[in-house]
């Protein structure tokens, strides 16, 4: 008997070829949807680029009308400007010229200022001569013009030349300035007159003394002493009150720290007074000739020590002005 020969076996791998040809659809399946998915989101990308792609599209388009149209209305313009007295180049040359002539323009804008507010002060002239009537402008223009003819000639024999029109008016203010310095120096001059009145009383009154020394500050036109300051010597310090004449109440002004040296009216220390009075004696001494305030004296203190102290104080600055008055007090 022949031996039976081997069975065939249909399997490979531990797998029947059923089983391998469905694995291999499988896989064939998800490969092609995988592509597909891929593809499909390949198109939408494709898809929104080629959106951007329309709008960018659109919107150049629509720059290239509208560049068009500017185009158009450039040349539109510039075929206006063709027939025109102006052109480009002429229109910027100006405003070239006008950038260099602002400073020009606003020393022109000072001056109209200036204009306007001559203007006014003529326009309220012209006002002021609608209500005068005609007999009143013609005596004060003839009084302005005879006044100013007379100071015309004056000065004109005084200087020895003739005033013309171009340095009138710097004449007539050096002048005035000239007028007030004489004034001052005609006050001056009186009060040295004064002073030299009052030296001449002193060395006829002499008999064997030498007087004071040094001259008043202040005298007035009989050659008698003006007083500066009316002092009180209190217990509780110095009072300080005004003692100079009306007359001398601008010359009292021109005095340093004068107001602090006479205060409130209340008492201060011999320390207060001292530093007070002093600048009023520093300018007498610096005067030519050098001179001394004067001031009047009156004792009112208890103490002996505060009394001679408060006279001491005040005699150390200024010279007395009449024997120094004491006040009896009840105790």
């Amino acid at each position: 008997m022949s031996p039976a020969l081997p069975k065939k076996n249909d399997q490979v791998f531990q797998l029947t070829l059923t089983e391998l040809a469905f694995m291999l659809v499988f896989l064939m399946m998800l490969i092609t949807g995988w592509m597909v998915l891929e593809a499909d989101k390949q198109t939408g990308e494709t898809a929104a680029k080629l959106k951007q792609a329309e709008l960018a599209l659109k919107k150049s388009t629509e720059n290239a009308q509208v560049r068009q149209k500017a185009d158009k209305s450039l040349q539109a313009q510039l075929d206006a400007l063709k027939g025109s007295a102006y052109r480009p180049d002429d229109v910027i040359s100006d405003l070239k010229k006008c950038r260099a002539l602002e400073p020009e323009n606003s020393g022109l804008k000072i001056r109209i200022a200036e204009l306007e507010k001559q203007n006014g002060i003529l326009s309220a002239f012209l006002e002021t001569m609608k209500t005068m009537t005609l007999k009143d402008v013609i005596p004060a223009i003839t009084e302005e013009v005879a006044s100013a003819m007379a100071f015309k000639k004056g000065f004109e024999d005084a200087a020895g030349r003739r005033l013309d029109n171009k340095n009138a008016s710097q004449q007539g203010l050096s002048c005035a300035t000239a007028l007030a310095k004489t004034d001052g120096m005609e006050k001056e001059r009186q009060n040295l007159i004064n002073q030299v009145t009052f030296m001449r009383r002193q060395l006829e009154s002499i008999n064997g003394t030498k007087g004071f020394g040094l001259p008043p500050c202040w005298v007035d036109n009989s050659g008698k002493v003006q007083r500066l300051i009316a002092v009180e010597v209190t217990d509780q310090g110095l009072v300080v009150r005004q003692g100079w004449p009306v007359e001398r109440n601008e010359d009292a002004k021109n005095l340093p720290k004068l107001q602090a040296l006479i205060g409130d009216g209340k008492p201060q220390s011999v320390a207060a007074f001292h530093s007070a009075a002093l600048p009023v004696l520093e300018w007498g001494q610096k005067r030519n000739p050098e001179c001394r305030f004067y001031a009047s004296v009156t004792v009112s203190a208890t103490r002996v020590d505060t009394s001679v102290a408060g006279q001491n104080a005040v005699f150390d600055h200024f010279f007395p002005y009449g024997k120094v008055s004491v006040q009896k007090t009840s105790r």
